[in-house]
């Protein structure tokens, strides 16, 4: 969801076509539009985004990098990160 709201934010600087596009799409446009009007992610999209974060980083840096080095900074990225999606405040039952 995150890099949805990303791509959304840039289509509403660069092309308003595609910003109307993807907010009319039937699969992007809800999550984009719920992030515009709440102005913060609920525990389903939390739990989502780290989930994928650290499956994604796991396996890279299980399976693809091979630099010692690299997989410590890697994985000191996906804790940050994790951390950082942790600490943004969560939105409660009924949107508030």
């Amino acid at each position: 969801a995150v890099f949805l709201v990303a791509a959304a934010a840039c289509y509403a600087k660069g092309s308003r076509k595609f910003y109307d596009w993807l907010l009319g799409n039937k699969w992007l446009g809800p999550p984009i539009k719920d992030s515009q009007r709440y102005k913060s992610p609920t525990v389903q999209s939390k739990v989502v985004g780290i989930v994928g974060l650290l499956g994604g980083m796991g396996v890279t840096i299980i399976f693809v990098v091979k630099v010692l080095w690299l997989r410590i900074v890697l994985g000191i990225f996906a804790l940050g990160a994790t951390g950082f999606i942790l600490l943004i405040k969560t939105r409660g039952k009924g949107g508030k």
